[in-house]
């Protein structure tokens, strides 16, 4: 299957004055210039659907070994913050049962033994105050007490508590809540530096494999990572029996394809840095560069940022994806839909609801986009 592009993989002006460059290294693939490229008949399936439940490779140690239990530590991690003691209580049925199952146990007995173990503890009235009471709040009751209303927060309650501390304990009545000890707090530390390390190396490995075009390696260094999770990101996505296919095949149009017209200012060597973030936001599920992959200082004409660019690059890739899905299941027409929001310019706008025969729909993101966050349009099947 063919398919064409009304454009070429032209150079900037900028690059056109300036003297020719060493040939890159071949080792770090670079977007061809062409018009034209083939896609076999299994690349250009695109089948609609979301997989299986979410789930990871990821087994319960029970309440025997739960301090090397990764479900645990999420679960005290929970208790970084200032919350009720049976916090849990407000979950939903699913959730619950989600919950004691990666535990091994109940919440209700993994909790009390966190707080037996003063792993949890309770907050102290003066911290309580602070969590329940703002600024504003708290300069009535000083007023009211005929104190100084003046100074930073602690010294309010400080103030407070010195001038009526039963006053204070009454107005607290029947809000406990419970927060991570000094102990609980260094395992949760503990554990969340050694994901967050994970995480890193699985991001590291992934990157390096993208620029090298080993894109079915990128993609097996996230899943197994994911996979390792507890509660694993992305719901419906079964990470252990993860298959790449699909996203090997946009990244692949990632660097197969001419870069969008919006992106015609943009020198061929930072089209490269862009395609390389698009196609690690299109495996972590983010927006945004990191700093391993950061785009944001490539100048892209009136758009935002490089990150904007980037999304552009990955918004051209899906949308091929969807127009040869859309081939493979004989659509005849489709609809043009513009972003509904204020942010959208006048040119999208117009371009909005319009109907085309599938072949002759326009390309997104769309080249006469003045928006600075990017276009948004996106086609859909027309029915009658």
């Amino acid at each position: 299957m063919k398919f064409t592009f009304p454009f070429k993989f032209g150079k900037s002006k900028k690059e056109e004055s300036a003297p020719e460059k060493d040939k890159p290294d071949d080792s770090h693939p670079r977007p061809k210039p062409t018009i034209q490229f083939s896609i076999t008949d299994q690349e250009a399936e695109f089948v609609i659907g979301m997989p299986g439940p979410s789930t990871g490779s990821w087994q319960p140690t029970g309440p025997d070994n739960w301090r090397e239990s990764d479900a645990h530590m999420e679960l005290l991690g929970e208790f970084r913050r200032f919350i009720p003691l049976d916090f849990y209580r407000t979950y939903s049925d699913d959730l619950l049962v989600s919950w004691n199952k990666v535990l091994g146990e109940s919440m209700e007995s993994a909790i009390k033994r966190f707080y037996e173990d003063a792993l949890v503890e309770k907050v102290s009235q003066f911290d309580l105050m602070g969590h329940q009471y703002t600024v504003a709040k708290l300069k009535p009751l000083l007023r009211e007490r005929g104190l100084k209303v003046s100074g930073r927060k602690a010294e309010l309650i400080d103030r407070l508590f010195e001038a009526d501390s039963a006053g204070m304990d009454e107005l607290l009545a029947g809000m406990e809540l419970y927060t991570c000890s000094e102990q609980g707090k260094a395992l949760v530390d503990d554990y969340q530096e050694r994901v967050q390390r994970e995480k890193e190396t699985a991001e590291r490995t992934a990157y390096e494999a993208i620029q090298e075009g080993r894109l079915e390696t990128a993609c097996k260094a996230i899943s197994d990572f994911e996979a390792g999770r507890v509660f694993p990101r992305g719901m419906g996505i079964n990470w252990v029996n993860y298959v790449p296919e699909r996203d090997v095949s946009l990244m692949r149009m990632l660097f197969k394809l001419a870069p969008p017209e919006l992106l015609g200012e943009v020198a061929t060597d930072d089209l490269l840095r862009l395609a390389v973030a698009a196609a690690m936001m299109h495996l972590l599920g983010e927006n945004k560069g990191r700093r391993l992959w950061a785009v944001k200082d490539i100048h892209c004409g009136h758009l935002e940022d490089g990150d904007v660019a980037a999304r552009m690059m990955w918004f051209q890739a899906h949308h091929v994806e969807t127009v040869l899905g859309y081939q493979g299941r004989d659509v005849g027409y489709v609809e043009v839909h513009s972003a509904n929001d204020p942010d959208v310019c006048m040119v999208c706008r117009k371009l909005g609801d319009k109907r085309f025969p599938l072949r002759q729909a326009p390309l997104l993101p769309y080249k006469h986009c003045t928006c600075p966050w990017g276009c948004r349009c996106h086609i859909a099947i027309a029915y009658d």
